[in-house]
This record gives C-alpha cells, sequence and structure tokens, in this order.
C-alpha cells in the first residue's frame, strides 16, 4: 500500500483515508480504524463530545481518538486529493486534527437499499433508525445530519450504523445557569435559510429568532411559502400542501412579535422530533416515488410531519406504531417503480444540499 493513495472519501468537512495515518503522516499498521483529517475546530469538537456522550452505544460509527497533526505531515501525505485543504485552504493555515474510528466494511444506505429493494426490507431500516432516534433524544443528542448517506450498512455484522455527528447538537447545553446559551445557540443552530426542505418549518423560523430578530407575520408566511415552493409535500397532492400551508400558518402566526427570548424557549422545546421529521420526509420520498401501497405507513408517515410541533407522535408512541405496521406487512403490499438514480441522490444528500 505504501505509495498509493489512501484517500477514500471527501466530505464538506473532512477528508477519509485507509488504510490510517498516524499523528505524524507515516503508515498506521492497525487497519482496524479509518482516519479522518478535520479542522481543530466547532465542528469537529462537536464530534468528538457526542461520541464521548454516545460511548458503548451500540449502531453508532463513533471517534475513538484524536490527534493534532502538523501541516508540514498534512504537505507530505494527505493533501492529495483532499478538497478541504487543496481548495479551501492551499497554503495550510489552520490547525487540523485525525480523528480515529472503527473501519467498517460496508456500503452507504442507500446503495444497500437499492440493491434487492423491498417494502420488508424499507420496514426494518425505518424501524432501525427510530430506534436510533430514541437513542439520542434519551441522550440529548440531535443528529441533524440523517440522511442515507449518513447511515452505513456493515457486511460483516448485518447490521446498520449512523455516521457523522459532525452536525449535530446536544440539547444539554441549550441552557447555561437557566438562561438561553445564546453563544452555544448561534453556533448550533443554522443561519436563516427556508428553503432547506429537510428542516421543519419551526427550526426555519428559531434561526431567524437566533441569527436575525423577533418574527413578524409577514416573516412567517414568506418562511412558508419559500418552504414549500420546492417540497416533497407538494408531490402528496396539491390539496393536501394547501392544507399544509394554510395549517402552518393558522398555527404559527400567534407567535408573530412576541419577545424573541420567549419563542426561542418554545420552538427549542420541539427539538426531540426533527430527527425523525427528515427520516419520516425521506421515506415519503421513496413511497410517492415508488408507488407503495401501504396506507397505514403513509398515514404515520404524515403524522411524524405534521406542520404543528405539538401533535407529531412522542419517539416512544412512533415506535410502537412502527412495530404494529411490521406485523400488519405482507408481501401483497406492492410497488410497481424502481429505486432508481435520482431517488438515491435525492436521499444522501445533507441539509444544506
Amino acid at each position: 500500500m505504501k505509495g498509493e493513495s489512501r484517500f477514500i472519501a471527501s466530505g464538506a468537512y473532512g477528508c477519509i483515508y485507509y488504510p490510517p495515518y498516524d499523528c505524524k503522516g507515516k503508515d498506521l499498521k492497525d487497519t482496524s480504524f479509518v482516519t479522518k483529517l478535520v479542522k481543530n475546530d466547532y465542528t469537529s469538537q462537536t464530534e468528538y463530545d457526542i461520541s464521548t456522550i454516545l460511548k458503548n452505544k451500540d449502531g453508532f460509527l463513533l471517534i475513538e481518538k484524536k490527534c493534532d497533526v502538523s501541516s508540514q505531515n498534512i504537505k507530505k501525505s494527505m493533501a492529495k486529493d483532499c478538497d478541504l485543504i487543496e481548495r479551501k485552504d492551499p497554503k495550510i493555515e489552520k490547525k487540523y486534527l485525525l480523528l480515529y474510528s472503527k473501519y467498517i466494511r460496508g456500503t452507504e444506505l442507500v446503495k444497500y437499499m437499492k440493491t434487492d429493494f423491498s417494502i420488508q426490507k424499507l420496514m426494518r431500516t425505518f424501524c432501525f433508525l427510530c430506534k436510533q432516534i430514541e437513542v439520542l433524544i434519551d441522550s440529548k443528542i440531535i443528529h441533524h445530519d440523517l440522511h442515507f448517506g449518513n447511515i452505513m450498512y456493515d457486511y460483516e455484522k448485518n447490521k446498520l450504523i449512523v455516521i457523522d455527528f459532525g452536525l449535530s447538537i446536544i440539547a444539554s447545553k441549550f441552557y447555561l445557569n437557566n438562561q438561553l446559551n445564546m453563544p452555544y445557540l448561534k453556533n448550533a443552530i443554522f443561519s436563516y435559510t427556508p428553503t432547506w426542505q429537510y428542516f421543519a418549518i419551526e427550526e426555519h423560523l428559531l434561526g431567524y429568532l437566533v441569527h436575525k430578530d423577533t418574527i413578524t407575520e409577514e416573516i412567517i408566511q414568506s418562511t412558508i411559502d419559500e418552504y414549500l415552493h420546492d417540497h416533497i409535500i407538494r408531490d402528496i397532492s396539491s390539496e393536501y400542501c394547501k392544507q399544509y400551508k394554510e395549517e402552518s400558518f393558522r398555527y404559527f402566526k400567534k407567535y408573530a412579535n412576541k419577545p424573541k427570548e420567549v419563542l426561542i424557549k418554545k420552538f427549542l422545546s420541539w427539538w426531540n422530533t426533527w430527527d425523525y421529521y427528515k427520516i419520516s420526509l425521506h421515506i415519503i420520498k421513496i413511497y410517492i416515488k415508488m408507488n407503495i401501497e401501504f396506507p397505514e405507513l403513509y398515514m404515520l408517515l404524515l403524522l411524524m410531519i405534521h406542520p404543528i410541533p405539538k401533535y407529531r407522535p412522542n419517539v416512544v408512541e412512533m415506535n410502537k406504531n412502527i412495530q404494529t405496521l411490521l406485523k400488519l406487512y405482507s408481501p401483497k403490499i406492492k410497488h410497481s417503480e424502481h429505486f432508481d438514480e435520482n431517488l438515491s441522490k435525492d436521499l444522501s444528500v445533507s441539509f444544506f444540499s
């Protein structure tokens, strides 16, 4: 392997190498690990902190250790093919870390789903994800980027694994000394971008409150309009989309011009629905694109993306409902379309794509 590129993947926040490097940029003989080169910043610290919180929890790929890596060693062995360095930091002026996690011989969930797709496989995947979300909620964590590219299927262990916690949010940090922890929220809550369709509406309004100002009826209406402009909800039916828009505005307009701090606290209280809101939209997209005929599943999915957060089921109710659906499943439930490349791509993008 010496002299060959070890680069295997690049994302917005890091580059992954296997076999791994040590902290001096030399070959690491322990091939049970992969190394991820990242900037030493808020995102990498978040991933490390989450790994500490979730230590010994099953079904997650966590950071086992980390170390500083010098710019000289990066130049010598890691810069090639890594967009993080070549385009964003060509002079290597920032501090970097190597993060170590276990090597998985597997594939992304979207590729696993596409191979010999079945509704039973979809249901079991949905069940797994909801159980993992329950663990995250119990640990006061929002994954916040839970798309099908951030879930791996492990061939050797025959199980799914959730990966990549760089954009995660730690809900226990929302408050400091019984006051809103605004420095943390300004880092954790993304800027107001209502076209991101995998955020719930209240998340977009929260982004406005944290990074801009209090919300007016005009801001609420424009947020809802932009959000639904090119949304999968439109594919459910034009009537459903119209009702979703009207119900959203009727509910959220009561928060117009209220004190900013009061609204931030209120909108943060719904954090435990955000991960499964996104996953539900993914399953809805599969359901529609593949013409699945399983109305009981469809009704649960629509409830999980309800525009009024308090009407979304809690995680315990949700898992009970999914177990019931698994019992209702029958091979007679059909689908009439194929899992094509466009669907694969849609399910593997981050929320900001």
